[in-house]
């Protein structure tokens, strides 16, 4: 700034002919500014140690959160790795023909081996046959399920087998009088097994 503001601010001006206040009135005003500049000196430090500390925490909360993100996927890659899941597996198409023919003393059941565009269907594996055998003299339960017991297993694979003649299966076995008979059959794969087949009821 220009001397003349000086003058101007701290009165020194050749006028007032009075030289002791016009020195206490400069001293007065240097002595102003001198603590205007150490308030303006102060601040400029205070900004930049708070800067700092803003810059320090920030570089802090940087790295606290990169080791927990770090950590967090750490441990989603670790533990125990669970058993694989095997395929679904379908179940093969139930016998829907079961059909008996009694001869004297013996039964012969008789079903047609599922097929797909003439072709047996791959994967089948062979045929459970299932019997339930009451007394007649045993009381009548109409609401009591009927317990079956397995008394067959044919496999398919075998084509000179006894029990497969021209795209059918059959099983025989002796009768018992006096006794009601109620005859089932299932098909199975390598791991699956198909729902019932239709019931096959008659008393000897």
């Amino acid at each position: 700034m220009g001397n003349a503001f000086w003058q101007r601010l701290v009165g020194l001006d050749h006028s007032s002919g009075d030289c002791k206040n016009r020195a206490h009135r400069a001293d007065y005003w240097s002595l102003q500014v001198q603590q205007l500049e150490k308030a303006w000196k102060d601040l400029d430090m205070f900004a930049i140690k708070n800067l700092k500390l803003y810059r320090d925490f920030s570089k802090s909360l940087l790295f606290q959160s990169s080791i927990l993100i770090i950590f967090a996927l750490f441990l989603s890659g670790c533990g125990k790795k669970a058993p694989p899941i095997p395929p679904r597996q379908t179940h093969p198409p139930a016998v829907n023909d079961l059909s008996a023919i009694i001869v004297r003393d013996t039964v012969m059941l008789t079903w047609t081996i599922p097929r797909e565009k003439e072709k047996v269907i791959s994967g089948m594996s062979g045929f459970i046959v299932h019997r339930s055998k009451k007394l007649l003299s045993a009381p009548d339960c109409k609401d009591c399920p009927v317990l079956f017991k397995r008394i067959a297993d044919i496999p398919i694979e075998v084509k000179t087998s006894k029990y497969q003649e021209k795209g059918n299966m059959t099983y025989t076995e002796t009768l018992e009088k006096g006794y009601r008979y109620i005859y089932m059959v299932t098909v199975y794969t390598g791991g699956a097994t198909s729902s019932s087949s239709n019931y096959v009821d008659f008393i000897y």
